[in-house]
């Protein structure tokens, strides 16, 4: 009898309980088991059984309630057995991943017909017909123009499932003249896993260096997904130029140059948890060129860095406290404030603030220079320590 139903159990399920029962105590029940019931065994109460799984517990006595766990109240262990439960409530099921996947094509499918509707064939250089019922370009014009095969496009527009290369969603983003949003937008909808980089072309926009410039005192940088510089303030220059000269691109400085004229030298945890955030932004370009080529770049060139790498450590920028060394003030300790730039894709404002009224004292001085009082203690230096530079 079903101790919650009242029902009979049937004789297979009455055969599947003896074998439970033969089981060591602590081995659970079988993969197909769908249900659990308790049976307290020789509990000195003689009391009933109780149903977990469902958060429903119906059992006996003084302590009803409390069988979920291995042991009773009273310390007796609680056997688990194998019992149907009829009329149980439906448990949710996670959504079908298929019907998922077919939203994201149907979203593709809307998505391509408008950004197609809105290019005029005057625009790609085609003729205007006067004939023409479809406002913008035609599915076979947008093959042409993007080298595929216009069945394939036909395909892919009607949200079929099918898989589409990144060298075909590049063409087709060209054609399309879509921006940096939208064409992340169509990798994700297409379900490509990787995201294509942001090529930083363009001048950062205007409003963007007013915030970096309106933050002085405080040195401020733009920052891509790849410790690329893409804008700073001067506060910043002043306070970093080793980070702004020749390629601007704070790991390639940060683990090459030499330890006098790296401002994050001997800091060890710092330089991993850098390692952790680029591990992090790579997974999202893992077919980019740009990226691949970067990080084997540095891997060959910086043992470190080849190590930190290899540990696949992940990590995002949070606020730490940094030592910044610099060769005019001698090294400063600054908290490291980071704020994500949705604006620009990838792109993140890291904020450098002094920790204590010497630092402030000290950066302060460093501001009021001129650029040539700041630029005599570098050139000495290098006159000193790296004489085949000057």
């Amino acid at each position: 009898m079903n101790p919650v139903t009242g029902n009979a159990v049937p004789a297979s399920h009455r055969a599947a309980r003896t074998r439970e029962r033969q089981r060591p105590v602590g081995s659970g029940p079988t993969a197909a088991t769908p249900e659990l019931s308790i049976d307290r065994g020789a509990d000195a109460a003689g009391t009933g059984s109780g149903v977990i799984g469902d958060d429903r517990i119906a059992a006996g006595g003084a302590r009803r309630g409390r069988e979920a766990g291995p042991f009773a109240a009273d310390g007796t262990i609680v056997r688990m057995e194998l019992v149907p439960i009829e009329n149980s409530p439906a448990v949710a099921v996670p959504q079908d991943s298929r019907e998922v996947r077919k939203t994201r094509r149907d979203e593709l499918s809307a998505f391509l017909k408008s950004r197609r509707a809105r290019i005029t064939p005057g625009e790609v250089g085609l003729p205007t017909g006067s004939r023409r019922r479809t406002p913008g370009l035609r599915r076979e014009e947008v093959a042409q123009l993007a080298g595929v095969g216009i069945t394939w496009y036909t395909w892919l527009e009607q949200g079929r499932d099918i898989n589409v290369s990144i060298q075909v969603l590049d063409a087709i983003s060209r054609t399309l003249c879509l921006d940096g949003a939208e064409r992340a937008h169509l990798y994700r909808l297409a379900d490509v896993p990787t995201i294509p980089a942001p090529q930083f072309d363009e001048p950062v926009p205007e409003e963007v260096q007013v915030i970096l410039d309106h933050l002085t005192p405080l040195p401020a940088v733009l920052l891509s997904a790849r410790y690329d510089v893409l804008a700073y303030n001067s506060a910043y220059a002043a306070l970093c130029p080793g980070f702004l000269l020749g390629e601007k691109n704070i790991l390639r400085k940060v683990f090459l140059a030499p330890e006098c004229c790296n401002p994050y030298a001997a800091q060890y945890e710092y330089l991993a948890r850098m390692v952790g955030y680029l591990r992090a932004a790579y997974v999202k370009n893992l077919h980019d060129p740009l990226w691949t080529g970067f990080i084997d770049d540095l891997v060959t060139a910086s043992p470190l860095f080849a190590e930190m790498w290899a540990r696949n450590d992940v990590a995002f920028p949070l606020g730490r406290i940094r030592v910044i060394r610099n060769v005019v003030t001698g090294d400063l300790e600054m908290s490291m404030t980071s704020m994500s730039l949705p604006s620009i894709a990838g792109a993140w404002i890291q904020v450098l603030t002094p920790v204590d009224e010497n630092g402030w004292t000290r950066l302060r001085a460093l501001l009021t220079m001129t650029a040539e009082q700041r630029r005599k203690p570098w050139l000495a230096h290098f006159a000193e320590a790296h004489p085949e530079v000057g």
